[in-house]
C-alpha cells in the first residue's frame, strides 16, 4: 500500500513551509523504503513582467504576382538591415528605424529579372509597439524596344499624283518618355534612332517623344499605349 501526504502553510511574508510525506507499506520491503518524506520552504519570486514591446517590428511576404505563392530564399533590404524570405516568402526585421524605407531584393532568386508591382515603400512608426505589415508583390520583368525613324516627302512631279513619303533615315538624339501609373522611365535614341527601356513592370504604359519636332516635321504618332505583360518583349 502507498499513501502520500502534504502539509503546507503560507507565512506573513508569502513563504511557504510544506511537508510531503510517502508511506509505503508492505511486509517485503525494508524500514528505509516504507517511508519517505521531504521538508520544503519555498520563497516567492516577484519579477515584473509585460508584452513585448519592440519598437521597429515590421512583418512582410514577398510574393509572385504570377502564381500568388510567397518566393523563398529571396535576400530583402529595408532601411539598414537586410533577411532571407521562409518557405513561404515571409520575412521579419527588428529594430528598424522610424520613417520612410524603400524596399529592394537581390535578383538572385528563382524568378529572374524580378520587378516590384506597386509602391515597394514601407513606412515604419518606430513609437508604435505593433508591428509594420506589409506585402511584396514581384514579377519578371517587360521590355520595349523602340525605332524613331524621320520621313521625307517624295515629289511624284506628276499631275494629280499624290506624293508619297520615303525613310529618310534614323531620327538620334531624342528623348522617349515611358510612363506608368507610378513611375516615368527616360531614354535617348542613339545614332541608329533606336532605343530600349528593360526591366519594365507589366502593366499599362505610354510612350511618347519629349521636346519638339525637327523643322518641318511633327512625330506621328506623337503618343502611343502599350500593355505589357510580365516577361514580354515588344518592338
Amino acid at each position: 500500500s502507498q499513501m502520500d501526504l502534504i502539509i503546507g502553510y503560507v507565512m506573513r511574508n508569502g513563504n511557504r513551509v510544506s511537508l510531503r510525506a510517502r508511506l509505503i507499506g508492505g511486509s517485503s520491503l525494508s524500514s528505509t523504503q516504507q517511508s519517505v518524506a521531504f521538508l520544503e520552504y519555498g520563497v516567492p519570486l516577484r519579477l515584473p513582467v509585460s508584452r513585448l514591446r519592440t519598437p521597429g517590428r515590421v512583418y512582410g511576404r514577398v510574393v509572385d504576382a504570377a502564381s500568388g505563392r510567397g518566393v523563398p530564399g529571396a535576400l530583402v533590404r529595408l532601411g539598414p538591415q537586410v533577411a532571407i524570405t521562409d518557405a513561404d516568402g515571409g520575412v521579419a526585421f527588428g529594430g528598424v528605424p522610424g520613417g520612410e524605407h524603400r524596399l529592394s531584393m537581390s535578383q538572385e532568386t528563382s524568378l529572374a529579372q524580378a520587378v516590384f508591382i506597386g509602391d515597394p515603400t514601407v513606412r515604419v512608426d518606430s513609437t508604435r509597439p505593433q508591428p509594420t505589415t506589409f506585402t511584396l508583390t514581384i514579377a519578371q520583368g517587360a521590355r520595349l524596344d523602340v525605332d524613331a525613324r524621320r520621313f521625307a516627302v517624295a515629289r511624284t512631279a506628276m499631275a494629280g499624283a499624290q506624293d508619297s513619303l520615303v525613310d529618310a533615315g534614323p531620327l538620334s538624339n531624342a528623348t522617349l518618355l515611358l510612363a506608368g501609373e507610378r513611375d516615368t522611365l527616360y531614354r535617348t535614341t542613339l545614332a541608329d534612332g533606336k532605343a530600349s527601356f528593360s526591366d519594365i513592370p507589366p502593366g499599362r504604359w505610354v510612350v511618347s517623344i519629349r521636346g519638339d519636332a525637327p523643322a518641318f516635321h511633327r512625330f506621328d504618332p506623337d503618343r502611343m499605349e502599350v500593355t505589357l505583360a510580365p516577361g514580354e518583349t515588344r518592338g
